[in-house]
Parts: C-alpha cells; sequence; structure tokens
C-alpha cells in the first residue's frame, strides 16, 4: 500500500510524513532541491512552570455557591480572573529546523517524476530521470537506531553532485565536526538541542565540509544519517547526536536497513485491512484516484486510508518517546496552533483509542509516561485549588505534565476531567493486553484520578453526585431568558466519563484483590451519578437542562462521550472528510490532532463508509513488499 504523486509537495501540507516516536520528518521531494522538515519530540519551548493562581483556593467556593445560585454571569466573571493560572498557558511544541539538499546540473522539474510513501517497507520515495539517467532517493526514520537514514542513487555517468545544510531560521550555533558531518546547537528557553549530519558512507566522488555545509561531487550513491537530541533526556546533546551516528555510521546502511525493516514488520504489520478494489484505480496516483473516488466507489481506498492511519500512529509514538501531540510528531512552526501540545478533552484520547484493536498497542505506553508525569503535579492542582486529595488535569497538557488550568477560555480551561478521562486507557488496554503485571503497575495512578473525585463531587437537589464547577468542553448553552453560559454543575460528559473511570477502577481492584476506603467511596458513588437523560427531541442532554445549544460545530461531542471509542472516530472521519478530501499527510488544515480514524473499518464497516471518509491514497503493488504482514486474532468489542 503506497501513497503516490506525481509531482513534489508544494507545501507543508502536501509532505509525506514518518517517524520513530521521538524524530520525525516530512519530505517535499523537489528535484533540484530536496526538503525534509525535521522534528524531536521532545524540543518545546521551555522548562516546566507552576502556574496555579495564587487567589484560586479562595475564588473555588465562591464560584462554586454562583454557580449553585444560578448566577451564571457572575461566575465565569469571577472564575476569569480567579481560577485562570499565571502564567495563562503551558508551553508549546517547537520544529527543529530543515534538512535541504541542492542538486548541481539537475532541472526544476523531471520526467517519470514519482514522490510516495511506501507503507509495507515503512520508507519515503523519490524517483526520476533526467537525460535518461535514473535518479532515486530512500529515505525512514529507524526505531532500532535512532537515525534518519537517506539514501541516493544515480546511473547518471557524471553520478550526484550536491549542497548538503542544516537549517533552523533561529540564532544557533553551527559548524561542522569533521569532513562529513555538519551540525547546530542551540537553546529554546531551557531545553538544549543538537542535531548533526553524517555523509555516512558514498561510491565514488569526494567529500568535504565548508562552515556548515557539506559538498559531495560525483558520487554514484550516497547515504546520509541524521540524529537530534535535547537536554530532555541527554545532559550533553551534541555528545549524544554525534556517539548515534558513529554507531549508526559503523553498521552501514543494509544493515540498518534491515534493522529497519525487521521492527517494521514486527510492530507495524501485526495487523492488515484487505478489501476487494478495483486494479485499475490501483494504478492512479494519490491525488487523481482521491478526485475519482466521490463518483466512483473505492474500497480499497479505505483500507489503504486504515493503513495510514495506523502508519501515523506508530510514526508519533513508540516506546520510549513522548506521545502523540496535537499534530503528532509533526510541526512546522515556532508558534503552532493551540501550541501543538496536549489537548486532553478529546483529541489526545482520540489519537490512542485505535491503538489497541489496530495492534499497536506498545504505542500507548508513552501515554501512561505522561500520566506518571502529570501524578504528582496533578496532586499538586487538587490540593492547592481544590483542597482534595488525589490527582486532576484540566483541558490540556504539556511534555511536563502541566495540569493546572490551561488558559481564560472559559469553554474549555475549568474543566476537571482530562486526568479522569486519560486514566480510562488503562483498564481499556488491561482488557486487551490481560498483563496484570501492567494493571498492577497502572493500578496507584488510576486510584489516584478516582480519589480525586470522591473528595471533589457534591450531591445536588436531587441526591445526584456531580462536578462543580465544569463545562461541556467547548460548547454553549442558552438559557430561558437567552443568557448565554459556558461553566455549569454536572454536565452529561462528565457523568460518562465518571462511569466509565469508577468501573474500570473498581474492576481493576476486584481483579487485584483491593479494598480499601477509596474502593468502597467509588462503589458508593457509582450508582449516584445522575442517569443520562433524553431531550423531547430524541437526543442526549448535554446539560442538567435542555437548553439551547450555542456552539455545536467547533467541539468535541460530550453528550456521546461513553460511546465506543471506534464511533467517535467514526463521527470525527465523517466530520474531516472535506480535510481528507485535500490530501493532509498529518491533518493539518484545522490544527488539531492527528485524529487516526483507523479502528472504524474494524467494526464499522471500510467498504461502506468509503462514502463519507475523505478517501484514503495508494498506488498499489508497484514496489516489492519487504515482509508479509500477518492478520492476529483481535479481542471481542469491550
Amino acid at each position: 500500500m503506497e501513497l503516490w504523486y506525481t509531482q513534489p509537495a508544494v507545501d507543508w501540507n502536501a509532505a509525506l510524513p514518518a517517524g520513530n516516536g521521538r524524530l520525525g520528518c516530512m519530505q517535499f521531494g523537489g528535484v533540484a532541491r530536496e526538503r525534509f522538515q525535521l522534528n524531536e519530540d521532545s524540543l518545546w519551548s521551555g522548562g516546566p512552570m507552576h502556574r496555579l493562581n495564587p487567589d484560586a483556593s479562595a475564588t473555588l467556593p465562591k464560584v462554586q455557591e454562583l454557580l449553585r445560585q444560578g448566577r451564571l454571569p457572575d461566575a465565569e466573571r469571577l472564575a476569569l480572573d480567579g481560577l485562570a493560572s499565571t502564567p495563562c498557558g503551558m508551553r508549546a511544541y517547537q520544529p527543529l529546523g530543515d534538512l535541504t539538499l541542492d542538486f548541481d546540473g539537475l532541472p526544476a522539474e523531471a520526467d517519470d517524476y514519482c514522490r510516495g510513501l511506501d507503507l509495507d517497507a515503512g520508507t519515503l520515495y523519490v524517483r526520476f530521470t533526467v537525460g535518461g539517467a535514473h535518479y532515486a532517493r530512500e529515505a525512514f526514520v529507524s526505531y532500532p537506531d535512532g537515525v534518519f537514514v537517506l539514501r541516493l542513487t544515480t546511473d547518471a555517468p557524471q553520478g550526484l553532485s550536491l549542497r548538503c545544510r542544516l537549517d533552523r531560521k533561529r540564532r544557533e550555533e553551527t559548524g561542522h565536526l569533521d569532513d562529513a558531518t555538519i551540525y547546530f546547537t542551540g537553546d529554546s528557553d531551557g531545553i538544549g538541542f543538537a542535531a548533526a549530519v553524517r555523509l555516512a558512507e558514498h561510491d565514488g566522488g569526494t567529500v568535504r565540509a565548508v562552515g556548515d555545509t557539506l559538498l559531495l561531487r560525483g558520487a554514484k550513491s550516497a547515504t546520509f544519517l541524521l540524529a537530534a537530541a535535547t537536554t530532555y533526556r541527554e545532559a550533553d546533546p551534541l555528545q549524544a547526536v554525534t556517539a548515534c551516528l558513529v554507531a549508526a555510521a559503523k553498521r552501514g546502511y543494509m544493515v540498518l536497513k534491515e534493522r529497519y525493516t525487521e521492527d517494521i514488520c514486527k510492530n507495524f504489520h501485526a495487523c492488515c485491512l484487505t478489501l476487494a478494489t478495483d486494479p485499475s484505480l490501483e494504478a492512479l496516483p494519490t491525488d487523481e484516484r482521491l478526485r475519482r473516488a466521490a463518483a466512483q466507489p473505492d474500497p480499497g481506498l479505505d483500507a489503504l486510508y486504515f493503513q495510514y492511519g495506523r502508519w501515523l500512529l506508530f510514526a508519533a509514538s513508540r516506546p520510549g518517546s513522548l506521545p502523540a501531540n496535537l499534530q503528532g510528531v509533526w510541526n512546522d512552526s515556532f508558534f503552532p496552533p493551540w501550541d501543538s501540545k496536549y489537548t486532553i478533552n478529546i483529541n489526545t484520547e482520540m489519537n490512542y483509542w485505535p491503538a489497541n484493536i489496530c495492534g499497536l498497542a506498545q504505542s500507548e505506553e508513552p501515554l501512561f509516561d505522561l500520566l506518571a508525569r502529570m501524578v504528582p503535579n496533578g496532586q499538586r492542582t487538587a490540593r492547592e485549588l481544590y483542597h482534595c486529595r488525589g490527582f486532576v488535569a484540566h483541558h490540556n497538557t504539556d511534555l511536563w505534565g502541566d495540569t493546572d488550568p490551561q488558559d481564560r477560555y472559559i469553554p474549555a480551561s475549568f474543566w476537571p476531567m482530562g486526568a479522569a478521562w486519560l486514566c480510562t486507557h488503562i483498564w481499556r488496554h488491561y482488557l486487551y493486553s490481560g498483563d496484570m503485571q501492567f494493571l498492577r503497575a497502572q493500578f496507584p495512578m488510576l486510584e489516584q484520578a478516582v480519589l480525586f473525585f470522591t473528595d471533589f463531587l457534591e450531591q445536588d437537589a436531587a441526591g445526584y453526585y456531580v462536578t462543580n464547577p465544569s463545562v461541556s468542553p467547548e460548547n454553549t448553552y442558552i438559557l430561558p431568558d437567552g443568557v448565554r453560559g459556558h461553566l455549569c454543575i454536572g454536565p452529561t460528559m462528565d457523568r460518562q466519563i465518571l462511569r466509565e473511570l469508577f468501573a474500570g477502577y473498581l474492576a481493576a481492584a476486584a481483579k487485584l484483590s483491593v479494598t480499601n476506603e477509596t474502593t468502597c467511596a467509588a462503589a458508593a458513588i457509582l450508582p449516584r451519578l445522575r442517569p443520562t437523560q433524553i431531550g423531547s427531541d430524541g437526543r442526549l442532554l448535554e446539560w442538567g437542562g435542555e437548553y439551547g445549544e450555542g456552539g455545536p460545530r467547533h467541539r468535541p461531542i460530550p453528550c456521546v462521550a461513553a460511546i465506543s471509542a471506534t464511533c467517535m472516530v467514526w463521527l470525527r472521519a465523517m466530520r474531516s472528510a472535506p480535510l481528507l478530501r485535500r490530501n493532509l499527510p498529518p491533518q493539518r488544515a484545522k490544527h488539531w490532532n492527528t485524529a487516526l480514524p483507523t479502528a472504524v473499518a474494524t467494526q464499522v464497516g471500510a467498504a461502506r463508509g468509503s462514502r463519507c471518509f475523505g478517501r484514503g491514497w495508494g498506488r498499489g503493488a508497484r514496489s516489492k513488499k519487504t515482509c508479509a504482514p500477518s492478520t492476529p486474532t483481535l479481542p471481542s468489542r469491550i
């Protein structure tokens, strides 16, 4: 299965993605100039912060009481002043830079041009001819060896001649370490970083470094290696990068490729989906196939879409990396929309819904690592803001596990359910894996999330346990008198998340034979959560009353938060169809998250989804597969 095109990418949105969790790249595929936009997952805009408003603790009970009294405008004004964090914002994910190669003697356009992402091999490629000579590029980001690998070949008599540079468009130190290695180092408000490129192999020709540029002349083939690191993991990033490049160069291209292929076959090809398709459609370039799909059914596109979604998660989240953020691991902006961090009122959860059902359970490990970093911060937030035990987080977090309210955006900021929703992944992961060791290790974190709500929840006039304050994320309700509001008591989404959290916690406690104060409290609270209510028009009520809805478009779908994750992915896929038709590799047009609507095909039906999806991508079997995918037995729907 392949995404392929007959022209280079015109912008970042059309470039093709690869990654190993820590390193990400976007290939543009120009003829005379090749560009790879690069990311390192731990390069963010600065270090940890303690942002809790010093007046938040005193403000909270006043806001709660105003909401009980129905004085909504007063409650929201007070919350903006007294609950909003200082500073009002978390750290932002940053780009690493660009790797560019300028080729001597090549035109802007070439014959027989083809650019693609081979999902079977896990490689990016460009192929073309100039004056009857063939040129080929192959790139991949190796998880076993921690490097980006670029292989260039030609049968042109004059060989390859090029200039290779690293560029970040920010102040940093640049230069060369030897005649085959260039580098840059810098600092991002406290996070030091380094990246280096090494010409590890070349067949014929000469190579030398001048300033911060590598010059290659007259080679039949060449292998470039790139590595990057930050002080988030390494005391001396440049030293770590240099050591990584030296070790990879010693292995050589063939061994690096073999090790990479073995990893892909073992971990990415654990699941596959095959749908009947017209062979003539398989032979079309992706963009042409996308245009035809509106009028001609093409189930093979859905199979390819499924696999491409799996690729985005696999490339963005591997054991030892950070989790997939709002844009996976790919970002080309120093000021990305929503900081390209972790939006945990649906986006981060959505990234990982397909993980277990789609044979990518290992990709979920970074999510649990992030949760573990959030616990001590969330305990402090729970204690200092809410006077509660346990741990809590709101609608955003960053690489440091920040748990304080994100900003002054009333429709989202003061929502205490972020940690709770993330922790539901613990029990779900266990249901798929049956791993008691995992459950035992994660249980204390799950219990801390529950413990917070045993302290925080209050009883309403009917005796049901409710959250106060909260919001139905990113939506607005309209009261009968026309007053528009966001802060509320006990929205439906909160109750649904709490049911899943408490039920999973109690089931985990039973598995582990744990009985304590928290299990008893959770067992008492669970049946006293307000039942889901149906409105006069047959829809689930989103709030405690049947109110008008002020923002139904740009937001999660709170009233169905507890519905199967697969169905949520399906709904998101239908909603994103226009974006997908624009052929975005990691979804970009709305700058949300990578979305990854891949579990749909396994449970809802991909062939039927062809009329709702923004179509998949592919070009058929134009290159030899490097390994045969296997089809595991998936667990039953939970």
